[in-house]
């Protein structure tokens, strides 16, 4: 029977280690807490908790009072977990098994992130599967000499090419935004990336993924763009020189294809896509996993006319990926459906937006073999009916499902809205809308449906004639009508003004177009003061220009 200690570090976590214990005490052998300089009440929860105490005077390094904490325990395996972490006790059995059963040098558990300090395990374990929101980190090592973990700050273990992947659970209520900005955590671990950038800018993959995350979090997306450029720039020279580290961990690098389009650098970012596409292997332990985010993330991206049919053919092509890799078994355990149903879900989807609906119909009727995916394929079924203009067979579909999820998802509320737009029921649709808004906290069934939700939410308030700002086509005309700062990745159809124009006009709210006709509106949308001039004339609405750059109704 293999041993295992818990070896933590912590500096004033009175307010969280407690929790943190009480979640993992029971299963493990030793528990090492080793303190860099508490003045509360930290070291006495951790002493209440059966720990031993050690000092260590911080150093600006956390590799080096991990590696200290380790010294500590002589037991056969080591754990390391952060007192804002809770473990998972449904896994206890599985990492005890694993441990017997191997002889590795290091282990990769599931960390997945919460939404609140205050969020129940279970609710956000299932939201962050779901979601796909998880990542694997070296948390476990085995305590021989020098095995330890090396890197000042997200430091990682020495050796993980011989690695296992076990199917351990813990969940970081440290995610929480609010949390992380009241204890500058997110402050610190840049302070100490910057520090190691400024030194020595030639590091691995994995960090500059770091140093994104942190600046992007701060702020800095100058900084976060030009640490993602880095960063797979340094990645692309790792796979072409097969270089034995840090390739099967890219962090978010490989989503850079995606942020890229999401800045609207499109063919940049599809001839990315396609060199990712063709490198799965050398960006993560499982490619299935990481195609799948990948398309997840594509899925949410507001594409420009030009390149949406391009897209699509892409990820159409990747979903036949996905499908190739079932039965394959690899490192990491591969999420639940993302080579069976949720890539036919996606087959049917791009097959729908490429008008292919006889194709679509053949690969759901595939989906819908898999029992555990009814209802989630019953949303797409009902997605691709509206997009096929089959408004009758989407109502008895969509009134068929309704009843039984009410409560299920947002996914429910958001496609009804959306058919009841095509119907041209406005304010039904706006109740729809609001009722999607109430259940927001519960998993998407797809994540396309996100950017979905976002643009009917912004279009609502638009349409009520309370514009804000917001991605999308909405979105924009919303920040040109309350004059907030836009960012504009596409073209607006002059239809959609014109029905913006029309519903103002129905609303007794013209004097609100106003900012249509400032230079700032020209400049965002060249020609936009024409359109809602003619159309404001339709309607018998006459313009007095007073030599002022807005005229007066």
């Amino acid at each position: 029977m293999k041993s295992l200690a818990l070896c933590m570090i912590v500096k004033n976590e009175e307010e969280m280690l407690g929790g943190c214990l009480e979640s993992i005490k029971e299963f493990v052998d030793e528990i090492i807490v080793v303190d860099t300089g508490s003045s509360d009440n930290t070291k006495q929860i951790a002493l209440d908790h059966g720990a031993k105490v050690f000092d260590f005077e911080w150093i600006n390094d956390f590799a080096a009072a991990r590696n200290y904490s380790k010294a500590q325990s002589s037991c056969d395996y080591v754990i390391a977990l952060d007192a804002d972490e809770r473990f998972n006790p449904a896994g206890a059995d599985l990492l005890r098994d694993t441990l017997n059963n191997q002889s590795s040098m290091a282990g990769f558990i599931r960390l997945t992130p919460a939404e609140k300090i205050t969020d129940d395990v279970e609710e956000a374990l299932e939201r962050g599967i779901k979601q796909g929101l998880f990542t694997f980190l070296p948390r476990i090592l085995k305590n021989v000499e020098g095995n330890n973990w090396v890197g000042r700050v997200h430091e990682a273990p020495i050796d993980t090419l011989d690695a296992t992947y076990i199917d351990v659970d813990i969940i970081h209520l440290g995610a929480d935004k609010e949390y992380r900005k009241l204890h500058q955590k997110g402050k610190r671990n840049l302070m100490l990336l910057e520090e190691v950038f400024k030194t020595d800018p030639d590091q691995y993959p994995m960090f500059y993924s770091y140093l994104a995350c942190e600046r992007r979090v701060s702020g800095n997306e100058q900084g976060f763009m030009e640490a993602m450029s880095l960063g797979w720039d340094r990645h692309m020279h790792y796979i072409a020189n097969k270089h034995p580290d840090g390739v099967y961990n890219s962090g978010v690098l490989a989503s850079y294809p995606t942020v890229l389009m999401s800045k609207g650098r499109f063919e940049e970012g599809l001839e990315k896509l396609r060199v990712l596409l063709n490198n799965l292997a050398y960006f993560s332990s499982n490619p299935a996993n990481t195609l799948y985010q990948v398309i997840q993330s594509c899925w949410q991206i507001r594409l420009s006319v030009e390149v949406t049919e391009t897209m699509h053919k892409v990820l159409l092509d990747a979903s036949d990926f996905l499908m190739e890799f079932h039965g394959l078994v690899f490192a990491e355990p591969t999420l639940d459906g993302v080579t069976t149903y949720k890539a036919l879900q996606i087959r049917a989807y791009c097959l729908g937006k490429l008008k292919d609906f006889d194709e679509a119909m053949k690969t759901l009727e595939k989906a819908y073999e898999y029992e555990e995916a009814l209802y989630s394929n019953q949303l797409m079924h009902v997605e691709l009916l509206i997009e096929q203009g089959d408004l009758e067979s989407c109502l008895t579909i969509y009134t068929d499902i309704l009843q039984d999820n009410l409560h299920t998802s947002p996914d429910i509320w958001i496609l009804g809205a959306l058919l009841l737009l095509v119907l041209g029921q406005e304010e039904d649709a706006n109740e729809y809308t609001r009722r999607a808004n109430l259940v927001i906290n519960r998993s998407f069934e797809s994540s396309h449906r996100v950017a979905m939700f976002k643009g009917l939410y912004i279009r609502m308030y638009v349409m009520q004639g309370n514009p804000v700002p917001g991605a999308g086509v909405y979105g924009v005309i919303g920040a040109i009508l309350s004059r907030e700062p836009v960012e504009v990745s596409r073209q607006i159809p002059s239809t959609l003004i014109e029905s913006v124009v029309d519903r103002y006009v129905e609303l007794n709210k013209v004097e609100a177009l106003l900012p249509f006709f400032d230079d700032r509106a020209e400049h965002i949308l060249p020609g936009v003061g024409k359109i809602v001039q003619g159309r404001l004339e339709s309607h018998g609405v006459e313009l007095e220009d007073d030599g002022l750059k807005t005229p007066i109704v």
